[in-house]
């Protein structure tokens, strides 16, 4: 679950190109009512002068607010406008404000801005070669570990102003970080919300080297699971350091984070950094042993917070652990426990939700297409459920499967079941089930009541009055035939054979059609050929490529019976004009190309 109270940057705006104005005889204060009225009107060229405006003021009187405010709003409104290169070199070019805790902002915006940047126009930067030059290369010329280093570096320089970040409060800046449902008192300074971006940031693997991804297995993960306590505390060069893998760099800028909240007893906040920490940890580590020693270890740091209401978060987290090991049981506990101690809380209301979602019921019905009577056909999973209660019901086969209709075997919708529904079912029945209270789907194989042969819609309900609200109702379409096809690839040919399912005798003389499913037009009836004495039709290519090479699938009948294939057939023509041929060359060599 994805966590629902991450810190954001949120910024308005829409903005165009840039042009610097100066204002005459107005005051800041009214510039700014005036771009908003513009903005409010959709004028967005004339609001972006104006904040051009209040930037030019701003720096002139050195009002280091002002002038932040007015940078970060120019640069959120060339990002408005998907013009993130025009926002990064915005940045780069123009002054920033000097005061520790703005100019601290300005280095986190920069980054953000800079990712921002990367993720709009990944797929063209990722092509990128790097250069080598003593000159400072253009910014079309970074590649992406170019734009990344230098994030990096943009964090680690607002990192050296963090005794300034934790004196000021997220709150104090709403026009640029959106809490969400975040409690107050949770990673509630600059400080917090500076080390929870470089760690989003370094624990996305996406910023990692090739050689870095390649390396985490050689990241020793047990020493990374442990508490805080159990790791030596690492100076402020090592986070900025990339010499250093991204996931060490990663957990000891936790751990600082979390020893500090824990000196000022902000406890919710200290564990919220080693929930953060396992998160980013079973992102890369997710095997059963990694699930393993973060369950171990993260279970023995949480009663240390049972006396903070975020002791819930921690819980939710535990249950997802648990619940991803495959012990539903243990999670739902673990869950209850959460909710039970804290209901009102964020974390409280998380675990209650989890919990509800491992008690909800389960019905799912699989048949196998075509089979014969009284065999075990339906397979049904289920979960959470004691009785399952069935109606089968009869389908005019060729009235359903109409050439130009959006039919096709196994095809299903709510208006066949709406239409099936209407009229009575030819058998219902019921099956026992036993629920083991282990939350776990379970499957059951039914052996249909039926009869006759023919075509059928099956339609399962955990309730008796097979209700659409309140209810786990699955359904699914069953064939019962005697004739079985046995579909085999010849070169470029198929070779088709008409059996019978009871002896394997071959069926001669039954039709064999063949059609082309289009999702705009329905069936497309291609061919019909009949078998021969031994049940066999060959399907050559040209009977086929005029209809586009798509999938097709086949349909037998012979007298009163019907029977399809569940595999499709897929002819193409494969010629000398398909074949490519490409050069690649593996140096060592750096490819001179001039600036």
């Amino acid at each position: 679950m994805a966590k629902q109270w991450l810190y954001v940057f949120f910024l308005l705006g829409w903005v165009l190109t840039m042009t610097p104005m100066y204002s005459q005889g107005k005051t800041m204060e009214e510039l700014w009512q005036e771009m908003q009225q513009l903005q409010n009107e959709q004028k967005y060229a004339k609001a972006l002068e104006t904040v051009q405006a209040i930037y030019q003021q701003a720096m002139a009187q050195n009002d280091q607010v002002q002038w932040s405010k007015a940078l970060l709003y120019i640069v959120a409104f060339n990002k408005g406008l998907s013009s993130y290169e025009t926002a990064v070199r915005f940045m780069i070019e123009n002054p920033w404000p000097t005061e520790p805790k703005y100019k601290a902002m300005m280095h986190l915006f920069y980054a953000t801005t800079l990712f921002d940047y990367y993720t709009t126009y990944s797929w063209e930067i990722n092509s990128r070669e790097k250069v080598l030059t003593k000159k400072e290369a253009d910014l079309k010329k970074w590649t992406a570990h170019d734009i990344f280093e230098e994030i990096n570096r943009q964090y680690a320089a607002a990192y050296q102003y963090r005794e300034d970040l934790s004196q000021l409060s997220v709150n104090d800046f709403p026009e640029y970080i959106r809490r969400y449902n975040y409690p107050d008192d949770i990673c509630s300074t600059l400080y917090d919300f500076l080390v929870t971006q470089w760690v989003g940031f370094l624990g996305n693997t996406t910023t990692w080297k090739p050689a870095e991804l390649q390396e985490k297995y050689k990241v020793d993960y047990e020493l990374l699971a442990r508490g805080p306590n159990s790791r030596q505390r690492q100076g402020v060069e090592y986070f900025g350091d990339l010499q250093y893998h991204p996931l060490l760099r990663m957990v000891y800028l936790l751990d600082e984070l979390y020893h500090y909240n824990i000196a000022q007893q902000r406890l919710g906040t200290a564990l919220e950094t080693q929930i953060l920490r396992i998160e980013k940890l079973r992102a890369v580590f997710n095997g059963e042993q990694h699930i393993a020693a973060f369950i171990e270890h993260f279970a023995g740091l949480l009663p240390d917070f049972a006396q903070n209401s975020w002791f819930a978060a921690g819980q939710h987290l535990l249950a997802e652990l648990w619940q991803t090991k495959g012990d539903l049981v243990k999670a739902y506990e673990i869950a209850m426990i959460g909710y039970a101690r804290y209901p009102a809380s964020l974390g409280g209301q998380k675990c209650l939700c989890l919990a509800k979602n491992l008690e909800a019921p389960a019905l799912e019905i699989k048949t196998m297409g075509v089979d014969r009577l009284n065999t075990p056909s339906i397979e049904i999973s289920h979960k959470n459920i004691t009785k399952v209660y069935f109606k089968a019901y009869t389908v005019d086969f060729e009235k359903w499967f109409q050439p130009k209709s959006a039919r096709y075997p196994g095809s299903l919708s709510q208006e066949d079941i709406n239409e099936a529904m209407r009229k009575s079912p030819v058998k219902s029945w019921t099956m026992d089930l036993v629920d083991l209270r282990d939350y776990q789907s379970h499957k059951t194989y039914v052996t249909p009541p039926l009869d006759k042969l023919g075509f059928y819609l099956i339609l399962a309900s955990a309730r008796s009055d097979f209700s659409f609200s309140s209810n786990k109702l699955a359904a699914a379409y069953f064939m019962v035939s005697d004739l079985v096809t046995v579909l085999h690839p010849r070169g470029k040919d198929y070779e088709i054979f008409v059996l019978d399912g009871k002896t394997g005798e071959p069926q001669a003389n039954a039709s064999v059609s063949l059609y082309r499913y289009d999702y705009s037009k329905g069936i497309i009836p291609v061919g019909t050929k009949l078998g021969t004495y031994n049940g066999r039709v060959i399907i050559e290519p040209s009977e086929a490529i005029s209809y586009g090479y798509s999938s097709l699938f086949v349909v037998v009948r012979k007298g009163n019976q019907v029977s399809w294939h569940p595999e499709s057939l897929y002819f193409n023509d494969f010629s000398a004009s398909d074949v490519k041929k490409a050069c690649f060359i593996y140096t060592d060599r750096s490819i001179y190309r001039p600036l």
